[in-house]
């Protein structure tokens, strides 16, 4: 019991706030909550915000990833909310987090094969979206940041209906949260993570 209350009270004191490159007027929340079995990682952001084209989570040095679970794993849980320009409501959305294989990348968001990656299995207003998250140990100037990274892209919301790519329904990001277990090993003492989130440019999908 001790270690889970104190890597609960480590995990409060690791959430921040991240502002938008370019957008100073725009900012993401990033939260980790830790348990010894389960970690659960959510981003929030206003409905005034654009849309993060991608968003890169560093891991701690110090923390240790299982990657072993077979394609098909059922490993978590997501829940969240999007702002759907097309139904002008915010809409709930849910479902699992389950293995992908590891050479599966999100269009023109990561390449290659990845120590893991994680399908976002959702249902958003009776409509499936999986959304890649890439999981890779980091390398180079990116390693001071952190021992691995977490790498999800997301579409553009606001380009014209019709457009290839657009996001379902025009939904843009409010809250998504995700809870992966028996994946993550957590080190004793304090960690900080960081994010680096990139926004689209409003009304052009880049």
């Amino acid at each position: 019991m001790k270690t889970i209350l104190r890597l609960a009270v480590l995990a409060l004191a690791g959430t921040a706030a991240l502002t938008f490159a370019g957008n100073a007027l725009a900012t993401q929340k990033l939260g980790v909550r830790q348990t010894a079995t389960s970690l659960t990682v959510s981003a929030s952001q206003a409905q005034s915000d654009p849309q993060p084209a991608r968003i890169v989570i560093y891991v701690p040095t110090g923390y240790t990833i299982n990657a072993s679970a077979t394609p098909g794993s059922r490993i978590g849980t997501t829940t969240g909310r999007v702002f759907s320009r097309d139904a002008n409501i915010p809409l709930p959305l849910s479902g699992d987090v389950v293995v992908a294989p590891p050479n599966t990348n999100a269009p023109g968001c990561a390449t290659g094969t990845h120590l893991a990656v994680w399908l976002l299995d959702l249902q958003v207003a009776g409509q499936r979206i999986q959304i890649p998250v890439h999981v890779d140990p980091t390398a180079g100037p990116e390693a001071a940041l952190g021992a691995y990274k977490l790498v999800v892209c997301l579409p553009p919301d606001d380009v014209p209906p019709g457009t290839p790519g657009r996001a379902t329904n025009g939904a843009r990001l409010l809250e998504a949260l995700f809870t992966v277990n028996n994946v993550f090993t957590v080190p004793a003492g304090q960690a900080i993570w960081k994010a680096i989130t990139t926004p689209y440019a409003p009304s052009v999908g880049t």
